[in-house]
């Protein structure tokens, strides 16, 4: 909020959001360039946070496979639109014949790989939505002190000229809470669906690796 404008201010409080757009000056710049970061992290995270498919229905299609001992139909059969559970399963399948600890350490590895990827700018989220109150309250910080050099500047207007100008300020923090609480919502919200998707990969891949140690591997498929 520069100091001409609040020199000019009319004591008369508008929702005209030009004109505090403007007003707010570059904090507000930033709280929008935070709000189109959160809403796009959103909208990823939304469309790529997921198994990729039922984890039942995958280990029931893939059981038949294994008792045969077919590991080229099992592993071609994991790889049809699995996605991130396929991945995982298929790295097990692949180390079919190891002992059971190495089918699942192969399993583990694939799985931090997914696991990387879902929490991939979660933190961007949480980091939102803690910085932006305070930004917001910056905002309003500078907001009061102009609107004192301004009163300090025009002693006729009165506490109007000061009311004025605070109100204009304390936007900067209402828009910096907008912000911060649909982020950290969103944030809170795609963790614990992290962590339900961990846990889900986490029992199929220890079902697959039991089926697999016990499961004989046909000659021809090794």
């Amino acid at each position: 909020m520069t100091p001409d404008l609040l020199l000019q201010a009319d004591t008369t409080f508008t929702l005209d959001w030009a004109t505090l757009l403007v007003r707010g000056g570059a904090v507000l710049w930033v709280l929008g360039g935070f709000s189109v970061v959160v809403l796009a992290v959103v909208v990823d995270r939304w469309r790529n946070l997921a198994l990729g498919a039922n984890p039942t229905e995958v280990l029931t299609g893939l059981r038949p496979f294994l008792e045969f001992g077919d590991r080229p139909r099992a592993l071609a059969y994991l790889g049809n639109g699995t996605g991130a559970l396929g991945r995982v399963l298929r790295e097990g399948v692949k180390a079919w014949g190891e002992d059971r600890e190495t089918i699942e350490e192969a399993m583990w590895r694939q799985r931090q790989v997914e696991v990387l990827r879902w929490e991939t700018r979660l933190s961007w989220l949480g980091t939102i939505g803690a910085v932006a109150p305070f930004v917001g309250l910056f905002g309003t910080v500078l907001g009061i002190i102009e609107a004192f050099r301004a009163l300090a500047g025009n002693l006729s207007g009165g506490p109007a000229v000061v009311a004025a100008g605070i109100s204009e300020a304390l936007v900067t923090t209402a828009a910096g809470l907008l912000v911060a609480v649909p982020s950290v919502m969103a944030f809170n919200l795609f963790s614990r669906k992290t962590q339900v998707l961990k846990t889900q990969l986490d029992v199929s891949a220890s079902e697959l690796a039991g089926w697999l140690s016990r499961l004989p591997l046909r000659e021809s498929s090794r």
